[in-house]
């Protein structure tokens, strides 16, 4: 029988909540760390999410994302 891993994540990890109007991301360089936070940006200056993140995150720092968890706001049930 196999065994069961606990799912984790590699380190840096890129967190980011993408709203309508406003996108905020951090890494978290390890489980003891504080995020680093990066500025709130408007999601209508970026053509893509990866545009966003390229902007706000990857230009900003050299540390280089592992893994990420993303919230997408999306449109309401109808």
């Amino acid at each position: 029988m196999a065994e069961v891993q606990p799912h984790t994540f590699a380190f840096p990890i890129l967190i980011g909540d993408i709203g309508g109007t406003n996108a905020r991301f951090a890494l978290l360089v390890d489980a003891f760390a504080e995020p680093k936070t990066f500025p709130v940006v408007k999601t209508a200056d970026f053509a893509t999410l990866d545009d966003a993140i390229q902007a706000t995150v990857l230009d900003k720092t050299s540390l280089q994302p592992k893994s990420a968890v993303l919230a997408v706001a999306g449109r309401p049930a109808a």
